[in-house]
């Protein structure tokens, strides 16, 4: 686990030490971070830098919060898929859970998904 700058970095497993770009097909990376603005406004912007790579939406709740989630693949970086969740939360806020994963990974969504349904913030 590492964090920096208010965000908070997860692995399901021990991340490797080497280097030169790829990730292990089995790791997920997971970002949890907090910004300003309202659920719509962050999301929204979001899917307009994705809209190329966005191959779902979904809207439910999660805590009893209106959230919404988001799936993408073909990204460029060492994790080409991801999913990302917006929860709205106190103070005109919205926290996001970002996983990333490679799609070698069949586990992955459904590891993912029950690691965002299970967020709270105390």
């Amino acid at each position: 686990m590492g964090q920096g700058s208010g965000r908070v970095t997860l692995y399901n497993q021990q991340r490797p030490k080497r280097g030169g770009g790829g990730a292990p097909p089995f790791l997920i990376k997971t970002e949890i971070y907090i910004v300003p603005g309202r659920i719509d406004e962050t999301s929204e912007s979001s899917n307009r830098r994705a809209t190329n790579r966005t191959v779902k939406v979904q809207k439910l709740t999660i805590n009893g919060q209106a959230a919404s989630r988001q799936w993408w693949d073909e990204g460029e970086f060492d994790f080409p898929n991801g999913v990302i969740t917006y929860i709205p939360l106190k103070s005109n806020e919205t926290a996001i859970l970002a996983s990333f994963y490679s799609p070698e990974n069949r586990d992955a969504e459904s590891a993912i998904v029950r690691l965002h349904n299970s967020f709270k913030l105390r």
